[in-house]
């Protein structure tokens, strides 16, 4: 009897503390920045306009815009790279900064990038890894290696798949895989532990 309810009860934290973090996280932010967004516009905007519906979660949008085109360009990145090592420096504060970033980046960026799952035999033949093709090799990497159809593969490191390696592989040398983009970054970041049915049953909408 305590052994399902303390299995019940785990069951439930898995479930709801996902959704609890990221409606948490999601809110605030966009709380604190459209605040933000309100007192300029009130100090400043609202002067000389007339007070529109909507005008702050337009201005938050485009800064957020802003940022990211910024962070674009080599100003932005060496400032980037500032707040992550002054971020490195305090103690806890680094773990859940860089725990999210990396979330973030692998949710957000880097699966746009990717066209497929595929396994290659990497670090050595007989060993397989799990990596995704990023795109037909460049024309110097093939004329160099003296092949025709060679294709870009990012192997990511797990339970990080923000880092990883680049591998040029031979087309006939990839193996397709019958898993999502999705479905494998999820494998990469459990370390392989998810149970197949998780993998399935936990497809976003």
């Amino acid at each position: 009897m305590f052994e399902y309810m303390k299995r019940y009860l785990l069951t439930g934290l898995v479930i709801v503390i996902p959704v609890v973090a990221t409606g948490y996280i999601f809110y605030y932010v966009f709380r604190w920045v459209n605040s933000l967004i309100e007192d300029i516009a009130s100090e400043f905007l609202y002067r000389y306009l007339p007070h529109i519906p909507g005008l702050t979660i337009v201005l938050s949008v485009a800064i957020i815009f802003i940022i990211g085109a910024f962070a674009s360009i080599s100003v932005g990145r060496s400032l980037l790279k500032y707040i992550d090592r002054w971020m490195s420096k305090i103690p806890l504060v680094s773990e859940i900064y860089f725990t999210i970033k990396q979330a973030s980046e692998t949710i957000l960026i880097q699966k746009e990038g990717f066209e497929k799952a595929v396994l290659v035999e990497y670090p050595r033949k007989g060993v397989f890894a799990l990596g995704f093709v990023t795109g037909e090799t460049y024309r110097e990497v093939k004329e160099s290696a003296e092949e025709d159809k060679l294709l870009n593969v990012f192997i990511p490191t797990s339970p990080n798949p923000t880092s990883g390696y680049l591998v040029f592989v031979k087309k006939s040398e990839i193996r397709e895989v019958d898993m999502s983009i999705q479905e494998a970054v999820k494998v990469i970041i459990s370390g392989g532990f998810l149970k197949r049915e998780e993998l399935k049953n936990k497809k976003p909408s």
